[in-house]
């Protein structure tokens, strides 16, 4: 997990830039793209470093709370089902990686990945060790469905407009 406000910062530019890129955010003046779910003490953001200096990747966890999850916005209903069965949910999501830095030449194309593997694979150790977590969801565009069919998502809910990835 990320231990500094600039380890949060430098995750918030790098989520900004990479959605920018894809047509999920539009510009803003501090480059950062920042929800109210990372403000919370239930938010746990991930990053993936090169020598400690270089940021590759970022993702968050969020744990569900008062005020919910993300996807609470889109498939509240469906969230309810999960918790009124006295599930506990966690959402992951705000996932970037660092195309400057891992699509350079030289870089192979599973370095990526393999980045994104591990890094989720240490978010899931943390909530497996640190919550009581046991039911992982996720929103995410249809081009990423293979990859999280891959890690063992299963669809609950039909494809909806998320104006906040626009």
């Amino acid at each position: 997990p990320i231990k500094t406000f600039a380890e949060f910062k430098a995750a918030s530019h790098l989520l900004y830039l990479e959605y920018l890129k894809k047509g999920y955010t539009g510009k803003n003046v501090v480059q950062m793209r920042v929800t109210i779910y990372q403000m919370l003490q239930h938010c746990t953001i991930f990053v993936a470093l090169y020598k400690k200096k270089y940021l590759l990747a970022t993702f968050a966890l969020v744990e569900d709370s008062a005020l919910g999850v993300p996807m609470d916005k889109l498939y509240k209903r469906e969230m309810d089902a999960i918790r009124n069965e006295g599930r506990h949910i966690t959402e992951c999501g705000m996932l970037a990686i660092n195309e400057l830095i891992l699509n350079r030449p030289g870089v192979p194309n599973a370095m990526r990945l393999l980045i994104m593997i591990y890094l989720q694979r240490a978010g899931y150790r943390y909530l497996r060790q640190c919550t009581k977590t046991d039911t992982i969801v996720s929103c995410f565009h249809p081009r990423h469905a293979l990859f999280y069919q891959a890690l063992g998502f299963r669809a609950i809910g039909g494809l909806m407009d998320y104006e906040d990835v626009q």
